[in-house]
């Protein structure tokens, strides 16, 4: 038997084949493994999402596309409409239903927005580059669009030669955190809660309303009835500050007006009617949860003060003579302290719960008195509202 011939039998004999070929099968499925992605998306396919959440900075997004539909961790894609593409991101944090990605290149940042509904492409990561005139810049994002791209089509630009996550700002990595459910090294993501940074303006109203009657019998007089009836009501304009940065950000200021009608009914038929009208102004700070959380209970503690006018209406009827009703008007001061709750949905529609302690002075001048008469309303007041945000 030739030499050549001993090689190839000792080469597939029991004895050698472990030795020679299966270190080797194992040492190339080793290095094969890690570039493995089990029902992994394939470059240039498709899925159509929704933003979830957007971070102030519109470089960071939650989306609601997952595990479940293919993506993972490091993945890279475009993002685009019918008009063009809108951005290109990779994607820091996924769980099953829900991916944050990084958005290292913005072209139509008008297009990012919280429930926007677009398609996203799976792409090759950007090429790097040394040439610092072919850096994308952090203002990207004010790059035009006023020439749109066909979906699918390059977006060209390169990245300096540095990992396209480089580009997180502390603010975005605080973000990431709030939008995740646990540490910001978690890979679970939250699903009912979130930020929603753009809405920073809130119209909100407190209703308390009672429409009870009252009739009674004068005996011989007669009878005589009346309202016993109350309304107060508050509404404002409260604003929010988005820049973190701002020692404000935690903070809120408000525009407000309350304005409140009583009327009774009293033994023997006197009829009394009070009515306050105020304007004011007043701030919140807020606790437990990002002024600009939704999904999340937000605590705060607040206070207003302002000035309106009262007036007070008396009259007498005990069903056999009425006496002609006499009206005095006043001016009046508040202030009120208290603490609550704030609730949103991600749309922008919330309630609040609020405890606190009002009081208002009011002062009546009479033309035939030398002396000033004053009253003090005070108490503990509850109230409930709803509100919107945009």
């Amino acid at each position: 038997m030739s030499k050549k011939s001993n090689f190839w039998k000792t080469l597939f004999s029991k004895e050698s084949f472990p030795k020679i070929l299966g270190p080797r099968l194992v040492l190339s499925f080793l290095l094969v493994l890690p570039c493995l992605k089990v029902g992994a998306l394939e470059i240039d396919e498709k899925l159509t999402m929704r933003i979830l959440n957007i971070s102030s900075s519109r470089k960071t997004v939650l989306v609601n596309r997952g595990m479940e539909d293919g993506l993972a961790v490091g993945d890279h894609a475009k993002f685009y409409l019918t008009t063009g593409i809108v951005a290109r991101g990779i994607i820091q944090k996924v769980s099953p239903s829900r991916s944050i990605w990084s958005l290292y290149r913005v072209i139509d940042g008008e297009q990012l927005s919280l429930d926007k509904v677009m398609n996203l492409k799976i792409a090759q990561p950007v090429k790097l580059t040394d040439d610092r005139t072919k850096m994308l810049s952090q203002d990207s994002a004010n790059e035009p669009a006023a020439i749109p791209l066909a979906p699918g089509a390059e977006d060209g630009g390169s990245m300096a030669k540095s990992s396209p996550d480089a580009g997180i700002t502390p603010e975005d990595q605080e973000d990431l955190a709030k939008i995740s459910s646990g540490p910001a090294t978690s890979i679970s993501v939250e699903e009912t809660a979130g930020l929603s940074r753009t809405r920073s303006l809130e119209l909100w109203s407190t209703l308390h309303f009672s429409g009870l009657s009252t009739s009674q019998d004068n005996t011989s007089s007669g009878t005589s009835s009346g309202s016993n009836s109350t309304l107060d009501l508050s509404a404002g304009l409260e604003k929010y500050f988005i820049d973190r940065k701002l020692w404000l950000h935690n903070m809120s200021i408000m525009a407000l007006f309350h304005y409140s009608n009583k009327k009774e009914l009293g033994i023997g038929g006197a009829e009394l009617s009070l009515t306050a009208m105020e304007y004011g102004i007043g701030a919140n700070w807020h606790f437990w949860a990002d002024p600009f959380a939704y999904g999340k209970p937000i605590g705060f503690i607040g206070g207003s003060f302002g000035l309106g006018s009262t007036q007070e209406f008396f009259a007498q009827d005990d069903g056999a003579t009425v006496v002609e009703g006499e009206t005095v008007k006043g001016s009046s001061s508040f202030f009120s302290l208290g603490a609550g709750i704030k609730y949103y949905l991600a749309k922008g529609w919330g309630g609040r719960l609020i405890v606190d302690y009002y009081r208002r002075a009011e002062q009546y001048t009479f033309e035939d008195s030398e002396t000033d008469l004053s009253k003090v309303v005070s108490g503990p007041r509850v109230q409930i509202g709803l509100s919107y945000r945009w």
